[in-house]
């Protein structure tokens, strides 16, 4: 077998070294043709980059340019800024000295203090109230039609003064006053709409923190003239005593609350001969009674600001709970717990 394998070998290579040399067989194939290289158009050179030229001085933008540009948009004023509470609060002072060194004497003069003597007859009976209102938009139509605007302004100041002397006085002992006091300010405003104006002014300047301002101590100011820009009374000896400055204060926000959640006035209907309530846009409303809170909120609380709260919060805080109750409810467990 060993020999038989032997010599099946070399017949194997005596024929494969016959077809070697015959050019037969293991002949390599040939080597793959090249792919010819693409055919590129001739291509232009790349344009040279352009020269930055120096920068010419802007000019200032034509009469049309500046109509059609948008103006930028301004910052609105801080609602709290000390300066424009205090600016607030300087303006109504002013608005009432004005009015205070202008009175009117003679025939109007007595027309003026009859407004004020209406409006000290007031009482808490609707018709009473209604019958007041009656009586002092006649008294400021006959002022209009005597002397002008002038009077007539003349006569809205009278009766700001009054309220605000009758909520010294009145409300800050029966605070159920507050209540007819400001439906006939109410019932009166819807007719004669100059008087609104003069009630914020006698009230910021009568209250401080109607605005709410708290006054400032000015620099080398003695106590008795910080007092005195506060709002104390002189009395006999000094200045009435912290707590009826509180007191008469915190009567101011109760009449000027009250005054904010009206609603209604009273009408008398002369078919029934009964008295009904009428509903009533007031001009300021909630939205003013939101304003002062939030204002009131983000100052630096003083001794005074819990007695002012309470104040204001006894007439307005059913109505600001209707109005804005999620807000609301906030904003009174915010000053429960800050």
């Amino acid at each position: 077998e060993a020999a038989a394998a032997e010599a099946e070998r070399k017949e194997a290579e005596e024929k494969a070294a016959t077809e070697k040399k015959e050019g037969g067989a293991d002949i390599a194939p040939p080597p793959p043709v090249p792919s010819p290289p693409p055919v590129v158009a001739p291509s232009t050179p790349a344009p040279a980059p352009p020269q930055q030229q120096p920068p010419t001085p802007q000019q200032p933008p034509t009469q049309q340019q500046q109509q059609q540009q948008p103006a930028p948009p301004q910052a609105p004023p801080p609602q709290t800024s000390v300066a424009q509470l205090a600016a607030e609060w300087e303006q109504s002072c002013a608005f009432v000295r004005e009015y205070e060194a202008a009175k009117p004497r003679g025939e109007l003069g007595a027309a003026c203090r009859h407004v004020a003597l209406l409006v000290g007859q007031t009482s808490r009976v609707r018709y009473v109230v209604w019958e007041k209102a009656e009586a002092v938009v006649g008294a400021l139509n006959a002022l209009q039609a005597r002397g002008g605007e002038a009077a007539l302004a003349a006569g809205c100041s009278a009766f700001a003064a009054k309220l605000l002397a009758q909520g010294s006085a009145v409300v800050e002992k029966a605070p159920a006053m507050a209540y007819p006091l400001a439906m006939l300010a109410t019932s009166v405003g819807a007719r004669c709409p100059a008087l609104t104006q003069h009630l914020r002014a006698h009230f910021c300047a009568a209250c401080c923190y109607v605005t709410p301002h708290y006054v400032r101590r000015p620099a080398g100011a003695t106590d008795d003239a910080w007092r005195e820009a506060m709002g104390y009374q002189r009395r006999a000896r000094g200045f009435e005593p912290k707590e009826q400055y509180y007191n008469r204060m915190a009567g101011y926000l109760t009449l000027w609350a009250a005054l904010l959640q009206a609603e209604a006035v009273p009408i008398y209907d002369e078919r029934t001969e009964q008295m009904r309530m009428e509903p009533h846009a007031n001009p300021a409303g909630a939205a003013e009674a939101w304003r002062w809170l939030a204002r009131l909120a983000n100052q630096k609380a003083q001794r005074i600001t819990p007695t002012l709260l309470l104040a204001f919060l006894k007439p307005s805080a059913h109505m600001l709970a209707r109005r804005y109750p999620r807000q609301t409810e906030k904003l009174l467990r915010f000053l429960a717990t800050d």
